[in-house]
């Protein structure tokens, strides 16, 4: 099958890569044609139509622009859908609803299934769970365990009442930096505003940290009894208090969980599940 992944150009240069490119090499290692194109990619300039046309469907992966209409997607002449990894209940529903209808899109994967039913209803359009995968090709960075507590992000005032006093809060980090940092955790906190597994808890696995994240449908049914969870503050106190201190546990158990997503979670598994959907 030849297949074209619509994407933009990174804006982060500390990032050399997005999920448009990632999900590129999984096709390709599935033994997929793939082509990138999009803002920012030496084929920008050419004709959408001309682009799609030689290819058997289209998957758009870039959610974060805000401007939508830097190419007519109604051009695109084959089978078009969109992975919408940038879930935000509000802006998913109001600018991503429109996307989805103005633009003909033959069906939507979203990383959150609690509101496919709904957009379902409101677009007219498929919709289809597909959470994010971990990189088959280890992201871990050798260094130091120099810090025991740590979330990459800023410390909102809800983030502050319910992590350890303890933690270490830190953003602005990309590429390298981003991946050294949770290698040198000890312990990498996450908290999902929702049932949608955010892109930080599979980025902390492909980079073989240790993790800690809050119980949601979505973390018990794909990680199952592999990934450790909390569901209040005391519990979060509780759990930490017996990770932090005890290496060959919070060792054994970053293994397993890094293994069961090697063999479920990868972009290779999802670019496998977007084939079998899009051929029925």
């Amino acid at each position: 099958m030849k297949i074209l992944i619509v994407d933009r150009k990174l804006k982060h240069a500390g990032w050399k890569e997005k999920e448009g490119e990632v999900l590129k090499r999984a096709f390709e290692k599935i033994g997929e044609q793939v082509t990138i194109a999009g803002k920012g990619y030496p084929n920008s300039e050419l004709s959408i139509e001309e682009l799609s046309k030689h290819h058997d469907i289209c998957i758009i992966t870039e959610n974060y622009w805000n401007d939508w209409a830097w190419w007519s997607w109604s051009d695109i002449k084959t089978p078009k859908y969109i992975w919408s990894i940038d879930y935000e209940p509000t802006t998913f529903g109001d600018r991503m609803s429109q996307f989805v209808t103005r633009t003909e899109l033959d069906g939507v994967f979203t990383i959150d299934s609690q509101i496919n039913q709904y957009m379902e209803y409101s677009t007219g359009k498929r919709h289809f769970y597909l959470p994010y995968a971990i990189f088959s090709e280890s992201k871990e960075v050798k260094c130091e365990k120099d810090t025991d507590i740590l979330f990459i992000g800023s410390p909102y005032k809800e983030r502050l009442e319910i992590f350890p006093k303890e933690t270490v809060y830190r953003k602005d980090l990309f590429g390298e930096d981003y991946y050294r940092a949770i290698c040198g955790a000890k312990i990498n906190l996450n908290w999902s505003l929702t049932d949608a597994i955010n892109g930080k808890v599979f980025e902390i696995i492909s980079a073989n940290g240790f993790l800690i994240t809050n119980r949601t449908k979505h973390v018990s049914h794909l990680f199952r009894g592999y990934i450790n969870t909390y569901n209040s503050k005391d519990d979060l106190e509780s759990e930490v208090k017996r990770c932090l201190n005890d290496d060959d546990y919070r060792e054994d158990r970053r293994k397993a969980l890094h293994s069961f997503c090697m063999s479920y979670h990868t972009y290779e598994d999802r670019a496998r599940s977007i084939l079998e959907i899009v051929s029925k």
